[in-house]
């Protein structure tokens, strides 16, 4: 998928996972509409196999590097106006996305703005997978951090945005299923962060608070001290519904996706047999 001169850049850092990588770029195949106007950049390791994606651009560097690291290397290589952070572990479930993404984006003439999407996880809580434009990245000097390890990337973005305020654009029923999640048994479906690897990179996002006091300075707002996570409330991003029709598409297929959930689980613990009661209950086959 690589666009002559593409609007939308999707970054997405890659290892060891060509499955799940081939997964994600069919979904995006089978739901990008206006494809000339994204285009594909992979981050990988160089002593990783090599990586055979038609259409995308594939940057190679050393191994060991920080999330910071090989999103900055991406963006660093990207063209698009507009750049995506995302995961190799993702799935693109909604029809029409890009257009919808870039007419969030056109939002923001000035190029000052974020928008973000459903990951199916967190949702409205935090930009996960988070869209921001080349100006961004220049005033910010790179696209995120560094030293960043794997966690708070998204934080940082988002208490940018949240302290500019009325810059932040989320859409609900534009959907990336982000499949790195286990069970809880209340709560359903949940991401669970490593411990260790959040105890490091949550000091870094302190570290960098005055930083980003003078990256909303620049980008015309005023730096509050006010707590990060105590901003994040109801009302402080722009919430953009999609149409009727790609609304219910979304819902189907959220709906396609806890059916198969609940059967591969019914299978797993009672095998076939119970499989076939459950299916047979659902269609009166058995009572």
């Amino acid at each position: 998928m690589l666009a002559r001169t593409p609007t939308l850049s999707l970054i997405v850092p890659t290892r060891g996972r060509p499955r799940q990588l081939r997964r994600f770029l069919g979904s995006l195949a089978a739901t990008t509409l206006r494809p000339s106007r994204v285009e594909v950049v992979l981050v990988v390791d160089a002593d990783d196999r090599p990586v055979t994606c038609p259409g995308a651009r594939v940057v190679v560097g050393p191994p060991g590097r920080t999330m910071g690291e090989l999103n900055r290397a991406g963006a660093a290589a990207a063209r698009g106006e507009w750049l995506m952070l995302l995961n190799d572990d993702v799935v693109a479930r909604t029809r029409g996305w890009d257009e919808q993404v870039l007419a969030a984006a056109a939002r923001f003439p000035d190029r000052v703005g974020l928008v973000h999407v459903n990951d199916a996880l967190v949702r409205d809580h935090l930009c996960v997978f988070p869209v921001v434009s080349r100006r961004y990245c220049e005033e910010a000097g790179g696209i995120c951090p560094a030293d960043y390890h794997r966690y708070r990337i998204d934080d940082h973005i988002d208490d940018v945005f949240t302290r500019l305020g009325g810059r932040t654009v989320y859409l609900p029923d534009v959907v990336f299923e982000h499949r790195n999640a286990v069970v809880h048994p209340t709560a359903g479906k949940v991401y669970e962060a490593d411990p260790a690897i959040l105890a490091e990179d949550a000091p870094r996002f302190e570290a960098h608070h005055a930083d980003r006091m003078e990256l909303v300075r620049r980008l015309g707002g005023e730096p509050t001290s006010a707590d990060a996570f105590a901003l994040r409330v109801p009302g402080r991003q722009h919430v953009v519904r999609g149409s009727w029709a790609a609304r219910t598409r979304t819902d189907i297929g959220e709906w396609m996706t806890r059916l198969r959930g609940r059967l591969r689980d019914r299978y797993r613990r009672d095998g076939a047999a119970g499989l076939m009661r459950v299916m047979g209950r659902k269609v009166g086959w058995v009572s």
